[in-house]
C-alpha cells in the first residue's frame, strides 16, 4: 500500500509524496550529515569551524584553507575550499549540493536587490521630505546672524547717507537736452529729522520716465559738511523694498516644490553670500591675495552648499570631490589664459576705481582670475550634483556596476553638458548685452572692439567655465561610480 503524504505543518495541506529521487537525495543528506558529525577525513568540504569537527579542532586537509570574508556558506561546505576545484562532486551528495546552491543564489540575490532599493528609497524620502534637522536649523540661524552682522547699510568710509522721501515735485524741465527735476525732500534718518530741503535730481538716472521721482518716493541722500554748512545730494532711489515680494515668491516656490530641501537651499544661498561678504571681501580689501582668499571662500561655500542642501552622504561627497577637482583645473587654465592674453585687470571703469580706491594694494590680474573662479562655481556645483545623483540612482535602480554604470551616467552627462554650456554662454551674453550693442554701433572698428580687454576678458570667462563643465562630468562620474559600487558591497 503506497505511503500517504503527511499534512503540511503550517497550512494543513498535504504535501506531495516523495518520489525515488527525493528519497535518494534524503539518503545523501543523511550520509553527508553523519560524515560531518564524525569528522570523516574523506569530507574535505567541511568547514574547519563548524559542528563537532570544529570542536575537535581537526587539522586542515591538504588544499583546504581557513574561511575568508565573502565565502558562501552552504550545508555542504564551501565549494571553493574543496580539493580538486569547484565541480561539486558526483552522486547524490554532489547533486544535492548543486541544487541547494542554485536555490540559495535565486533566493539571496533578490533580497540583496530589495535591500539596496529600500535603502535608496529611505535616503530619497529622508532627503526630500524629512524634518528640518538640528544641523540645518543651526545653519539657518547662523545665516541670519551673518546678515545682521553686516551692520548698518547706510555707513561707509567717510560718507554719511541719510534716508529721505520726496514731499512734492517743484519743477520738471529740460536743460540742454538733459531732463531734470527740482524736488522738496524731507529728511527721515538723521538728527535733522523732519527738515525739508530743496534739491535737484538730474544726470544719467533721470533721462527717462523710470528715473523720474514722484511724491512719496524714498531716496538716499549723501551729506557733506564744510564748516557749519551742510550740503545734501540725492544719491540713489531706494529700490531694495521692491525686491522683497520676489524674494517671498522664491521662498514660497522653493518650500512648496522642494519642501525642506528647498528651505535648505535658501539657507545655503544665504550662507554663501555671507561667506563672500564677511570673509572674502574684507581680505581682498586689506590687500591679501584675491585668488587665495576666493579659493578658501569657495571651498567653504561648496561645503555649505552641498552638505546643507543634499545632506552628508556618499552622493554629496562625490559631488564635492568632483567640484573641487574641477576647480583646481579651472584655476590652472584661467591663470595660463590671463598670462597669455596679457590681461591687466584694468579694462573696466569699476576695476580702475577699485585700483585707485585701494591705493594699488589689490593685484588686479589675480582679482580677474578670482572672478572667473566665482563665476564658474555655481555651474560646476550644478553639474557635479547632477552627475552624482544620476550615478547613484542608476546604481540603486538596476544591476549596473563598474564600467557599465560609468558609461550610462556619462551618457546622461553628455546631454547635460550641451544645455548647461549654452546656458552659461547666454548668461554672459545677457550680462554684456549693452557692451555688445555698443560694439555693433560701429563707433570704432570691429577689430579694435573685439580686442579690447573688457570683451576679451568676458570671452575667456565663458571659455574657461565651459571647459571646466566638460571636465567635471567624467571626473564626478568616476568618483560617484566608485562610491556607488562601494555602497553596494554587502557588509
Amino acid at each position: 500500500m503506497p505511503r500517504r503524504a503527511a499534512p503540511h505543518r503550517r497550512s494543513g495541506r498535504r504535501a506531495r509524496a516523495p518520489d525515488d529521487r527525493s528519497q535518494r537525495e534524503g539518503r545523501g543528506h543523511r550520509e553527508e550529515h553523519v560524515r560531518r558529525r564524525r569528522g570523516d577525513p574523506r569530507d574535505h568540504s567541511a568547514h574547519p569551524h563548524e559542528g563537532i569537527a570544529a570542536r575537535s579542532h581537526r587539522p586542515l586537509h591538504p588544499g583546504e584553507r581557513f574561511p575568508r570574508h565573502g565565502d558562501r556558506e552552504t550545508p555542504f561546505g564551501r565549494p571553493d575550499q574543496r580539493v580538486g576545484g569547484s565541480g561539486g562532486g558526483s552522486g547524490p551528495v554532489g547533486y544535492a549540493r548543486r541544487r541547494w546552491e542554485g536555490r540559495r543564489e535565486r533566493r539571496l540575490q533578490p533580497g540583496l536587490q530589495r535591500g539596496r532599493r529600500f535603502r535608496a528609497d529611505d535616503e530619497r524620502r529622508r532627503d526630500a521630505a524629512g524634518p528640518l534637522s538640528v544641523r540645518r536649523l543651526v545653519l539657518v540661524v547662523a545665516v541670519a546672524a551673518a546678515i545682521v552682522a553686516c551692520g548698518d547699510p547706510n555707513t561707509g568710509v567717510g560718507i554719511e547717507v541719510i534716508d529721505a522721501h520726496v514731499v512734492r515735485v517743484i519743477e520738471t524741465g529740460d536743460h540742454e537736452g538733459a531732463k531734470f527735476q527740482r524736488l522738496a525732500v524731507q529728511l527721515d534718518g538723521s538728527l535733522y529729522r523732519g527738515e525739508v530741503v530743496e534739491l535737484e535730481w538730474d544726470g544719467r538716472r533721470a533721462l527717462n520716465e523710470n528715473g523720474f521721482l514722484a511724491p512719496g518716493d524714498r531716496v538716499l541722500l549723501t551729506l557733506s559738511r564744510t564748516g557749519n554748512t551742510r550740503t545734501y545730494t540725492i544719491s540713489e532711489i531706494v529700490r531694495l523694498p521692491s525686491l522683497w515680494p520676489f524674494v517671498v515668491i522664491l521662498a514660497v516656490a522653493l518650500v512648496v516644490v522642494g519642501r525642506w530641501k528647498g528651505l535648505a537651499s535658501l539657507a545655503g544661498l544665504g550662507a554663501s553670500i555671507a561667506v563672500f561678504l564677511l570673509a572674502v571681501l574684507p581680505a581682498v580689501r586689506n590687500g591679501d591675495d584675491p585668488l587665495l582668499a576666493t579659493l578658501i571662500g569657495s571651498i567653504g561655500v561648496l561645503v555649505v552648499a552641498v552638505f546643507v542642501v543634499h545632506g552628508f552622504n556618499r552622493k554629496s561627497i562625490a559631488a564635492l570631490v568632483g567640484t573641487l577637482g574641477t576647480l583646481v583645473l579651472v584655476v590652472a587654465l584661467a591663470a595660463a589664459a590671463i598670462g597669455i592674453a596679457r590681461i591687466t585687470g584694468l579694462g573696466t571703469e569699476d576695476a580702475i576705481f577699485v585700483f585707485v580706491g585701494t591705493a594699488g594694494k589689490v593685484d588686479m590680474p589675480r582679482l580677474v582670475l578670482a572672478g572667473v573662479v566665482v563665476a564658474s562655481l555655481g555651474a560646476l556645483v550644478d553639474m557635479a550634483v547632477g552627475q552624482a545623483s544620476t550615478a547613484f540612482e542608476l546604481s540603486a535602480a538596476g544591476e549596473l556596476r563598474g564600467r557599465r554604470l560609468y558609461v550610462s551616467a556619462l551618457n546622461v552627462g553628455r546631454d547635460h553638458i550641451g544645455s548647461l554650456v549654452n546656458t552659461l554662454a547666454l548668461a554672459y551674453f545677457g550680462g554684456a548685452l549693452p557692451l555688445i550693442v555698443l560694439v555693433s554701433l560701429g563707433f570704432q572698428p570691429l577689430s579694435v572692439s573685439i580686442n579690447s580687454e573688457e570683451i576679451t576678458q568676458s570671452i575667456l570667462a565663458v571659455l574657461i567655465a565651459s571647459i571646466g563643465l566638460v571636465l567635471c562630468v567624467p571626473l564626478t562620474t568616476a568618483v560617484a561610480t566608485y562610491l556607488a559600487d562601494r555602497a553596494r558591497v554587502p557588509s
